[in-house]
């Protein structure tokens, strides 16, 4: 019964965690949430997205093409909470939420030791890394989740056959959630597979696999014949134009091979590094590094250590075989991708980091029964939770507010207000108080405005013009610009008219550290 009650004060402890201030906090929604914000609004009000594609299995999305899932999930909580950050982000929270659960289950199944499951659940609970996730309208947030709670199927399935029917469906959903799965569920199935292979009937792994495969055969066919494939050829590590730079000039396909291995090794060691997973990882650095997180606890690192030798000596080969098999793949399909380290390519490596570290204190809490050690690290690891979440809700985003877009849906507030002032509205791409970085504000216009997705649908367009109803999206070249009556200029703070134009700035929006970001001008 203990268990129970701590379970739920730290499921409600997780939820305040992801929930509080999540209109807000982030401070705007980034480039991707804004994409599955609109394109799930389209989608329920029209079954097309926003390119026209009836319900699709892919999303273009600034031309990555996305899993489509999650975008699937928020389509009805749009239509009940309306346009907000609130209905795209929501989901997010109650997966992650969710999976500080499943990981409780988890362990019951694989060691019916409760201390570890409740311990597992609270590190979760608190991770900087899993409450960064679980605040944003992640497609991998709800993968986890599919993931976690298939193994936990899985393990059920052992000896009841019916939740092995299940595990397949979470495991082949988790694949239309997000794209890292493609690599990472099909091996850890294969994993799973053979480790309890001696302990399921063949002709259930049979039907299991039969399921899996059949569930998923849409998804083959939608990567094979349609563009479902583009986004894995674009961002396959082997497109890395340092690699390329090191592979020039070299012939031998040997020392190619070499150097390709070389290449991919580094990568995935640093995904490993103590830096990226306890230093540094937390892209929410205070400007000139004087604050700084990992994605986990720093505490967990002794922790960490102590869980690993110890699971090791315990000689328990499934036990072993599921954390260290999960914790070794899961970091191999991020480091096989294009780009720099990502911890959301990589966040299906936070259940083994987790359940690990939290063995290290169930070591202290019942082998050395040393109460005083294991109430100081929890005091430690709170304490820690603490500074991170105070420093992410109150200073994270003053620091970043430009980096999620802030301004954007503001703009779309004033346009809609003010749109009978003007004949035509232009909006430029460009925005940066220090450089020049490119948005969507078309999206926010469409998506917090709520103007009818058919209008966008019968629209023509390209990467550089758009045109709705009053607006005009494109770039704004001041010196080239012929001048409009009645007509409404937001560019960003870098961009000026000449002199001799006839507007006069009108409006102007701040960032949340007081930088002026946008201007408004006005022709007359």
């Amino acid at each position: 019964m203990k268990y129970k009650i701590l379970l739920i004060i730290i499921l409600f402890l997780a939820l305040f965690l992801r929930l509080y201030k999540i209109n807000i906090i982030p401070p705007g929604l980034s480039n991707d949430e804004i994409s599955i914000a609109y394109e799930a609004y389209s989608l329920i009000n029209t079954g097309r997205d926003s390119t026209g594609v009836f319900f699709p299995l892919s999303f273009k999305s600034h031309n990555d093409y996305k899993a489509p899932l999650y975008f699937y999930v928020v389509a009805p909580v749009i239509k009940i909470l309306g346009n907000n950050e609130i209905a795209v982000r929501l989901p997010s929270v109650i997966f992650g939420t969710l999976t500080v659960l499943g990981i409780y289950l988890l362990i019951k199944k694989i060691s019916s030791n409760p201390n570890w499951a409740i311990l597992s659940a609270f590190l979760l609970a608190i991770t900087p890394w899993h409450i960064y996730t679980s605040r944003i309208a992640l497609e991998s947030n709800l993968a986890l989740f599919l993931v976690v709670f298939g193994v936990v199927m899985f393990l059920e399935g052992i000896e009841n056959r019916k939740y092995l029917m299940f595990s397949s469906i979470f495991f082949a959903l988790s694949l239309y959630a997000y794209h890292t799965q493609k690599v990472f569920t099909p091996l850890l199935l294969v994993v799973l597979t053979v480790l309890y292979f001696k302990k399921i009937k063949l002709k259930d792994l049979i039907t299991a696999w039969t399921i899996f495969m059949a569930a998923i055969f849409p998804l083959i066919i939608n990567i094979i014949f349609f563009k479902g494939g583009t986004r894995a050829e674009n961002v396959f590590f082997l497109n890395d134009f340092l690699l390329a730079n090191n592979l020039a000039g070299v012939s031998n396909i040997f020392f190619k091979a070499f150097i390709i291995f070389s290449f991919w090794f580094e990568k995935l060691q640093r995904y490993l590094s103590f830096d990226y997973i306890f230093g540094n990882g937390l892209p929410i650095s205070a400007p000139y590094g004087s604050s700084s997180f990992g994605l986990l606890n720093i505490l967990e690192f002794p922790l960490f250590l102590v869980g690993t030798y110890h699971l090791i000596s315990q000689k328990n080969k499934l036990l072993i075989g599921v954390i260290f098999g999960w914790f070794f793949i899961g970091p191999f399909a991020p480091s096989i991708a294009l780009g720099q380290l990502d911890l959301i390519k990589n966040l299906i490596s936070l259940i083994p980091w987790t359940i690990i570290s939290a063995y290290g204190l169930v070591y202290i809490w019942e082998e050395t029964k040393n109460r005083f050690v294991f109430i100081v690290c929890l005091l430690l690891l709170t304490i820690n939770s603490a500074f991170f979440y105070r420093y992410y809700i109150k200073y994270f985003p003053i620091y970043y507010s430009q980096n999620w877009s802030y301004g954007f849906k503001q703009i779309a507030e004033y346009a809609k207000e003010n749109e009978n002032l003007f004949q035509k509205i232009v909006i430029d791409w460009k925005y940066g108080v220090q450089e020049d970085l490119y948005g969507a504000p078309s999206l926010f216009v469409l998506y917090f405005n709520g103007i009818d997705p058919m209008e966008y649908l019968n629209k023509s367009r390209n990467d550089d013009f758009l045109s709705f109803n009053k607006y005009e999206f494109r770039n704004i070249d001041w010196p080239k610009e012929i001048i409009q009556p009645e007509t409404l200029y937001v560019v960003g703070v870098r961009s000026a008219p000449v002199e001799g134009q006839k507007v006069n700035e009108v409006y102007s929006i701040n960032l949340l550290d007081g930088k002026k970001a946008f201007k408004f001008y006005k022709s007359f």
